[in-house]
């Protein structure tokens, strides 16, 4: 009986150890898959002149840059900040629901582009604490 024992922790430390290696190399396949996929956005986003502009704004590196380039498109179309606001979503709202209107709060809407959102928010939280304006 103690032969037998032996065996199956031998056998579960050979699984395990199978296991692990096939986890390890499709963690590597995955990085080498996102690390192409990277490139490939960065080639195709420096064809869009507003790219180098977002990479100039403190936060936005080339990941933001690329998903809120693809979530705005033509920035021309917007004529102020604030329907990009509207557009990402963070414009105010009030769910009045009977009450009168000094009297409710206003609250982010979330009706927009939740990419944008996402993005924008990535780059404040990199901007706020790494860059010397922001952070001082």
């Amino acid at each position: 009986m103690g032969q037998c024992a032996l065996f199956d922790w031998h056998s579960i430390g050979i699984a395990a150890e199978f296991e692990a290696e096939v986890l390890v190399e499709a963690l590597k396949r995955a990085r080498e898959t996102i690390g192409s996929i990277n490139e490939k956005v960065i080639e195709i986003c420096v064809l869009f002149p507003e790219y180098k502009y977002l990479l100039s704004i403190p936060g936005f590196g080339p990941v933001v840059s690329a998903i809120v380039l693809a979530a705005i498109g033509d920035p021309f179309r917007f004529e102020s900040g604030n329907q990009v606001l509207k557009t990402a979503g963070w414009d105010l709202n009030a769910n009045r629901s009977g009450k009168r209107s000094d009297s409710v709060t206003p609250v982010i809407s979330k009706r927009g582009k939740s990419d944008l959102r996402y993005g924008l928010y990535q780059a404040a939280l990199i901007a706020s604490t790494r860059n010397k304006h922001f952070t001082s």
